[in-house]
């Protein structure tokens, strides 16, 4: 034990044995395990390094969030750009092999396309 330590003990003692209360008021706790109340020759960061390191993480953090989400977005619709092209060409060569739409008319690929909301 270095020397703070030692006085550091011995004062502790000696407010045990000096500690008296008024009636009615209760007693403080004492520590059970001595040893927190030692003196810390090392201290570690303060609050304030330590918030501002928690703030340069959540910074990062917010960064990486957000190239993990363009990716997913890429990701995504090169699966969808696959999956729309992987469906047209199935659809293409099931219309190929039909003969008829699905209300029993004739297929003609030369027929003119009526634009969508036009009439006759």
């Amino acid at each position: 034990m270095t020397t703070a330590r030692t006085t550091r003990w011995a004062q502790l003692h000696a407010v045990r044995r000096r500690a008296c209360t008024p009636v009615g008021v209760p007693a403080p706790r004492l520590p059970t395990d001595c040893e927190l109340t030692l003196i810390d020759l090392r201290p570690g960061p303060t609050r304030e390094q330590l918030a501002d390191q928690v703030a340069a993480l959540q910074a990062q953090n917010a960064w990486l969030q957000r190239q993990l989400e363009m990716r997913f977005e890429v990701l995504t619709l090169t699966v969808a750009h696959a999956s729309f092209a992987d469906a047209s060409a199935v659809l293409d060569g099931e219309v190929a092999r039909w003969p008829t739409d699905p209300y029993g008319r004739p297929v003609d690929e030369h027929a003119p396309q009526v634009a969508e909301g036009g009439g006759r």
